[in-house]
């Protein structure tokens, strides 16, 4: 299981109006109880991040889960 991972992600940006893509890089956790981990979103590489927070980011999911 990776430590890390990024993953390019388009969405319509509420900055721009318009489809952006995105370098969402997210940090593997693996919380005592939890048979699988989860993936949290750790930094979001985008030309808009002195404006949007990669916490209010809307295209990037917070979390997914681990496979």
């Amino acid at each position: 299981m990776s430590t890390f991972k990024t993953i390019p992600i388009t969405g319509t940006c509420p900055v721009t109006n318009s489809d952006v893509t995105v370098n969402a890089r997210y940090r593997y956790i693996h919380p005592l109880g939890d048979p699988n981990g989860h993936y949290l979103l750790g930094t979001v590489d985008c030309e808009y991040a002195n404006i949007c927070t990669h916490q209010q980011c809307q295209i990037a999911e917070p979390f997914f889960d681990a496979d």
